[in-house]
């Protein structure tokens, strides 16, 4: 706005610098020194004007430059963020599928230590029985069912009773001992068997 007040008064000081000269020469120079100052002055006011129109295009090219970078400051910050998310996801997914192999090879673990120590009891000698033969048993049953009944009846007369001993035909001797390791007990069992 100064370079047009300083335009339009310097083409006026011209103009009126220039009007004593030409008078003296008749008079057609005044119309040509003012024509001359006021076209300057004209154009002095169309260059401000492109000016200013210049200057508001520049305005509206960095606000629209700048609307364009927030936007892609926001479109960046919104990918960041699902970047963030998806590794976010991808550590969980991991997270999971690890402890879910941990469980399985504590389980894989188990069965190796469960399998270890039946073969363990499965190695332990007990004392041996004959096996009977289920007639047998069924004989047995029907004798000690009649002996009962023979106790029972039996039972009016007074005995003496008497101390069962260690050595009884039926026990059998119980010196001997043996270790479980697996109860980590000592068991006294019969000898000879």
């Amino acid at each position: 706005m100064f370079k047009f007040a300083a335009a339009a008064v310097l083409s006026g000081a011209l103009a009126l610098a220039a009007i004593p000269q030409q008078a003296q020469a008749g008079g057609k120079g005044i119309a040509l020194g003012v024509g001359l100052g006021l076209g300057a002055a004209v154009l002095m006011h169309g260059a401000h004007k492109q000016q200013q129109a210049a200057a508001r295009q520049r305005a509206a090219r960095q606000r629209a430059a700048s609307k364009k970078a927030a936007y892609a400051r926001k479109k960046q910050a919104e990918y960041a963020r699902q970047k963030q998310a998806a590794i976010a996801a991808r550590k969980r997914e991991l997270a999971r599928q690890a402890a879910i192999a941990k469980q399985k090879q504590l389980a894989r673990q188990e069965a190796v230590i469960e399998a270890k120590e039946e073969a363990l009891v499965a190695a332990i000698e007990l004392p041996a029985k004959k096996p009977e033969v289920a007639e047998e048993k069924v004989a047995k049953v029907e004798t000690s069912k009649d002996e009962d009944f023979e106790t029972v009846a039996n039972l009016n007369e007074p005995t003496d009773l008497q101390p069962a001993s260690y050595d009884d035909e039926r026990t059998g001797n119980l010196d001997c001992k043996r270790y479980i390791p697996s109860a980590g007990l000592t068991i006294s069992v019969p000898c000879g068997q």
